[in-house]
């Protein structure tokens, strides 16, 4: 494993995953789109759960989230390209796109909008349904 390496585990490859290193006897991985500095911890007996991922795609705009305290867990659209020029809480404000009250939810919500948009360039869903439908008709 090498730090900073991209992985995502066997049997789901939606969840990204960037290896920060060890730390005692666990191996510690950092989730693309998550705000939590670790999101998970590994043994060594348990390392073959986990490949290598050639290529981890991100959309333009990718969904993620954080927690407000006078809103709960807030999904926003991050537009800014690594060029925020306002405070984070106003922008997660500004470009909620939903709120949840349990973060595995909105942890869940964002691995879906972001899986969408990889998946068919856009996660605007008569956009992504008209899609499918020309697709069952051409056949």
């Amino acid at each position: 494993m090498n730090i900073g390496g991209k992985y995502n585990w066997k049997h789901a490859e939606r969840d990204q995953l960037i290896y920060l290193g060890k730390k005692g006897s666990w191996h510690q991985f950092k989730k693309i789109g998550d705000p939590r500095e670790v999101w998970c911890e590994v043994l060594d007996e348990d390392l073959h759960m986990i490949e290598e991922t050639k290529d981890i795609p991100m959309p333009r705009w990718p969904h993620r989230y954080k927690y407000l305290s006078s809103m709960g867990y807030v999904v926003w659209r991050d537009v800014f390209e690594g060029d925020m020029r306002c405070a984070l809480d106003d922008a997660v404000k500004e470009h909620k796109v939903a709120v949840f009250v349990c973060e595995s939810e909105a942890s869940n919500y964002c691995d879906y909008r972001n899986a969408m948009t990889m998946k068919h360039g856009t996660d605007d869903v008569s956009k992504i349904a008209g899609k499918e439908t020309d697709e069952l008709q051409a056949r």
